[in-house]
């Protein structure tokens, strides 16, 4: 079938909606212009309007003969011009327009008129269906809201060169970094919803919500979830010298001595400041926060005794483990992990629900296409089965958990509140921008 199921819903409604309203059409004519007039050879062997204004009873049969030919029009072009970008179906949605409202009499009642306006909806959506079937038809973009050489930039590398292997069009990567992702974000989310312009979002889009004041986009309206990508857990690491092998030793030893021990981050509203927030609020801890420029200068401060305690990721700070400079206690994720199966999660632990893990996930404008917003995803869940890429993600500490667009959607909307109440109960002040 040409047309997709939001079409044929579409059309059904319109159809519906003219039988019941069954209005006649008043006495005044106008003469029918030649709708095929500039229109090409292709669209004469299409169309024909082939009948008359004078020979029409109702407006109900006018409209439909017409929405009849213009379907038919549209198929005939996406047939013809395999490839076409989503642009090249708008002039005829647009002549559409320019003859109903020349052929349609003066006097048509308000009913009528909405009517018109759900064939041209009908019709819209029609044209949305085709560029979907001839996705992607131009260069791919991917907006990387960080700057190259982080895990987000080599998720997005890697599915670039995928897809532009599977559909033999052009997957490039545009790193647009600053205000903590906001960037990129914004410009994915005023972008055409062609399903050119797609965002490689990481975890800070659901926590910037709660970390800004405001935001030049609303995360859950300007966005539609495609897939996701990957996720990273985190390792709760601890100096050598800490007498906790666990858990729930560290929790122990930890309430003996309230505000006593420092725990470092990558920086204030950073995924591992929020992870060791919410460890601290739900085992009702009092730790000290002490803000790093970046996860590696934490990490040697920790290796150096300064501080005691940190949340990392698994790729990068589980080799110090193996040589004995920190102590793993447990995996931030809610299953164990692929590359570290020996560690608990939080919750064996003992910390009941918890989990904490970085994300990575694409991302398209509001408004894209189901139809395009479905194939997206159904590629990336297939190229990210491959032994090889799996691999690849796996040497970076990543997890690929497949996922549907409502899928992600759902957790998108559940972590934006998770987060806020972290955030909150935190005492980290919004910034402003």
């Amino acid at each position: 079938m040409f047309l997709g199921q939001g079409s044929n819903h579409a059309l059904a409604f319109f159809f519906d909606f003219l039988r019941k309203a069954r209005m006649p059409l008043l006495d005044q004519t106008r003469r029918q212009p030649e709708f095929e007039q500039g229109h090409g050879k292709s669209c004469r062997q299409v169309i024909k309007v082939r009948t008359r204004l004078g020979e029409l009873h109702h407006f109900d049969g006018f409209v439909i003969e017409l929405l009849h030919c213009v379907v038919q029009l549209v198929v005939k072009q996406a047939r013809f011009v395999h490839g076409v970008h989503v642009v090249k179906f708008r002039p005829i949605v647009a002549r559409f327009a320019v003859f109903a409202a020349y052929n349609v009499p003066m006097r048509i009642t308000e009913c009528a008129r909405a009517a018109l306006l759900m064939s041209a909806l009908a019709l819209s959506m029609v044209a949305q269906d085709a560029a979907a079937q001839i996705y992607p038809g131009r260069t791919v973009r991917i907006v990387v809201p960080i700057s190259a050489g982080g895990a987000t930039d080599v998720f997005a590398r890697t599915l670039a060169i995928s897809y532009t292997e599977a559909w033999h069009q052009q997957v490039i990567v545009d790193n647009r970094p600053g205000a903590g992702g906001m960037i990129g974000s914004e410009m994915v989310a005023k972008a055409a919803p062609d399903g050119y312009t797609l965002l490689m979002a990481y975890t800070s889009h659901v926590t910037n919500p709660s970390l800004w004041t405001r935001l030049p986009y609303d995360t859950l309206r300007d966005f539609a979830p495609v897939a996701m990508v990957a996720t990273v857990p985190s390792v709760l690491i601890v100096h050598p010298s800490l007498p906790a092998r666990s858990v729930r030793e560290l929790i122990a030893f930890a309430k003996r001595r309230p505000h006593e021990l420092d725990y470092g981050s990558s920086g204030v509203g950073t995924a591992a400041h929020l992870a060791a927030a919410l460890f601290s609020q739900r085992a009702g801890l009092h730790l000290t926060h002490v803000p790093y420029k970046g996860g590696v200068p934490a990490l040697y401060e920790l290796m150096g005794g300064q501080i005691s305690v940190m949340f990392g990721s698994l790729a990068t700070v589980f080799p110090n483990t193996q040589n004995g400079r920190v102590r793993a206690l447990a995996v931030t994720s809610a299953q164990r992990a692929v590359a570290a199966p020996q560690l608990p999660t939080m919750h064996e632990a003992g910390i009941a629900g918890y989990e904490a893990v970085a994300w990575f996930a694409l991302f398209a404008p509001a408004q894209t296409s189901g139809m395009v917003i479905n194939k997206l995803n159904a590629e990336t869940v297939a190229l990210l089965n491959q032994r090889d890429i799996r691999a690849r993600f796996l040497a970076l500490g990543a997890e690929f958990n497949p996922s549907s667009p409502g899928e992600l959607g759902d957790r998108v909307r559940a972590e934006i509140v998770k987060w806020a109440a972290v955030v909150k109960a935190a005492g980290i002040e919004p910034m402003k921008n």
